[in-house]
């Protein structure tokens, strides 16, 4: 008599995994691997991009050079400046960080354009169950490999623009208290930035725990896991 094996994710029914594939399918190719951009889209988007970041360091110059006129500007001079060259810095090394971040992930075809996470339609335990299967608490089932290196593939190329945009605000929050330090604004953006560092903590763990179930789980024609 033998007795059949159970999983953490069998919890989840035939018809959302179905629905889960079906979510995936517009993210990665049949191959398995991102699908890629509309090149008129990521031209929109680093415009875009761009955009928002001229509007940023227009912001962060007026704050380091604008002063209020009952402030003493001879007292205050050398500091601000200080300040504005240090907020400046910041601010190039974030469009640094965003321009490099985008052409890498472009030239690597890892852009997901669905944001949407495959499993969020999932009840609160169901989503634990396969996450639990990611970080290794619970053991993989055979017969949703694919599924799981799909799930796998599309989460790490979502945490590959999540970090390319927590990367870029990380110094340009960095710039914003160095321009507003010892004001209100300075506080708020010291916050972030500390929001900020945790969130490329957490992001590079999740991505170190993907590339290592997708090791350890192989395709079922056992070609090596893809590169990220």
């Amino acid at each position: 008599m033998t007795t059949e094996t159970t999983y953490a994710t069998d919890i989840v029914t035939d018809e959302q995994w179905n629905a889960i594939d079906r979510r995936l399918d517009g993210n990665l190719t049949e191959d398995g691997d991102p699908r890629r951009p509309d090149r008129g889209r990521v031209r929109f988007l680093l415009w875009a991009a761009v955009a928002i970041v001229i509007l940023g360091l227009a912001a962060g110059w007026v704050t380091a050079t604008v002063l209020p006129g009952d402030v003493d500007r001879s007292a205050t001079t050398s500091v601000s400046t200080v300040r504005g060259v240090i907020g400046i810095a910041a601010f190039v090394v974030a469009v640094v960080v965003w321009a490099v971040g985008v052409v890498v992930l472009i030239r690597r075809g890892g852009i997901s354009w669905s944001w949407r996470e495959p499993t969020q339609e999932l009840p609160r335990a169901q989503r634990r169950a396969i996450n639990d299967v990611f970080r290794g608490r619970a053991q993989e089932d055979p017969a949703r490999r694919s599924s799981l290196r799909r799930v796998a593939l599309t989460r790490m190329s979502q945490i590959g623009w999540m970090l390319c945009l927590i990367s870029g605000l990380l110094p340009f929050s960095i710039g914003q208290v160095a321009v507003g330090w010892g004001e209100w604004t300075g506080a708020v953006h010291l916050g972030l930035a500390v929001l900020w560092v945790v969130g490329v903590a957490s992001a590079v763990r999740q991505r170190r725990r993907l590339r290592a179930f997708l090791a350890a789980h192989p395709s079922d024609g056992g070609e090596p896991a893809p590169g990220s």
